[in-house]
């Protein structure tokens, strides 16, 4: 069977670039054994009627080119089943031309063809990833059959290159879906751990409150007459909320209200007390009616209402506590410090704690020593 042969006008001239005509090439597909092979001819130096005739007697379609970047555009464009290195005889070896055929991973299988193969020659070919190196004038059945390996070659690599592309692809996917449910966890973890702490810190707080309700309420349980009870209230204050001046005003059967007891800090020793008996009448009448705690962030203004003078308050912070028990007042603390040393949260947790418990002692105590007598007699009583 006669083979056929490449004509001239169906390839480009040696000096023609190889985008000179649109080539028509299919993709490379299954096995070349039973088709023809297409290659892309590096000729350096080398004329084309020198490689040509053994590549076509091979039954071997080729593209010739003189320059690597030509060559390189006609790989990109178009499928080869291999790409032929002609270097020219008696010229030196093209290690640039193989270093770029070792360096581009997407170029097709690479041979050589030389009239005359060495040794050294082909240890260059295997250093620099060539998969052959053909002598020109071999037969044609044995040119095409190193062809053909060479080309099953580039299959093989397309293959394994697609695999580890559609791979790749597969553990960026992979990975994007990883990292955005870790993001996902981490911000649930992250509120967990937030929700966490707070109830941590929540009761932490809470401990601390009833280890302090704890310690005072086995302190003033222990106080069975008024006078104690005053001074262990005040001098618990002092120990738990630190230098502060504290008063505590208790009403009278009249109805009145007067100073009880008291701790002095940064006030004037010797006004210490008539000043105390001023904010008894304004502090008392006014809050006697509002149980609980109450911060005055304007003293200024409680003193405008009462018609009462205390200009040495405005530097102050104040916080009155009415100790009501059974819709009754029987006690107003108040506690009043510089005010480059604000309230904190947990201070004002304390006094009103102070409050609640000694209001409940308080009461207690009354009703001890009130107790051989109904409650409706208790102010006549005292009026007695």
């Amino acid at each position: 069977m006669a083979r056929k042969k490449l004509q001239p006008d169906a390839q480009p001239h040696a000096d023609q670039a190889p985008d000179a005509r649109p080539l028509n090439v299919h993709p490379v597909v299954g096995h070349t054994r039973n088709r023809s092979l297409r290659v892309v001819v590096l000729s350096l130096g080398v004329e084309a009627h020198a490689v040509l005739p053994a590549l076509s007697a091979a039954g071997v379609e080729s593209v010739v080119c003189t320059q690597a970047q030509r060559a390189e555009d006609a790989l990109r464009r178009e499928r080869f089943d291999a790409l032929i290195i002609c270097p020219a005889e008696g010229q030196p070896t093209p290690h640039s031309t193989l270093a770029w055929v070792a360096r581009r991973k997407d170029l097709p299988a690479a041979v050589m063809l030389h009239a005359h193969p060495t040794v050294e020659l082909a240890g260059l070919c295997l250093r620099h990833q060539l998969a052959d190196l053909i002598d020109i004038a071999s037969p044609a059945p044995d040119l095409r059959r190193r062809l053909q390996a060479a080309a099953k070659r580039t299959l093989l690599e397309r293959r394994a290159r697609a695999q580890e592309n559609r791979q790749r692809r597969s553990i960026d996917e992979m990975r994007t879906a990883l990292e955005r449910s870790r993001e996902a966890l981490a911000e649930q973890v992250g509120g967990v751990c937030e929700q966490l702490a707070g109830s941590y810190r929540d009761l932490t707080g809470q401990l601390k409150t009833v280890a302090l309700a704890s310690e005072l309420d086995t302190l003033l349980r222990q106080e069975l007459d008024v006078e104690s009870l005053l001074r262990t209230t005040l001098e618990f204050t002092l120990r738990k909320v630190g230098p502060t001046n504290t008063a505590i005003f208790l009403p009278s059967s009249s109805g009145d209200w007067s100073l009880g007891a008291y701790v002095n800090y940064d006030c004037p020793r010797e006004s210490a007390e008539q000043m105390l008996e001023k904010l008894c009448n304004v502090v008392a009448p006014a809050f006697e009616a509002r149980p609980g705690l109450h911060r005055i962030d304007s003293p200024a203004d409680l003193c405008e209402e009462s018609h009462e003078a205390l200009p040495w308050l405005n530097d102050h912070a104040l916080v009155i506590h009415s100790c009501v028990h059974e819709g009754e007042c029987i006690a107003v603390i108040a506690a009043f410090r510089d005010r480059r040393t604000p309230w904190g949260e947990q201070t004002l947790a304390t006094l009103r704690l102070i409050g609640q418990l000694f209001g409940k002692q308080l009461h207690r105590t009354i009703r001890t020593h009130q107790r051989h007598i109904q409650k409706s007699a208790w102010n006549d009583e005292e009026a007695a």
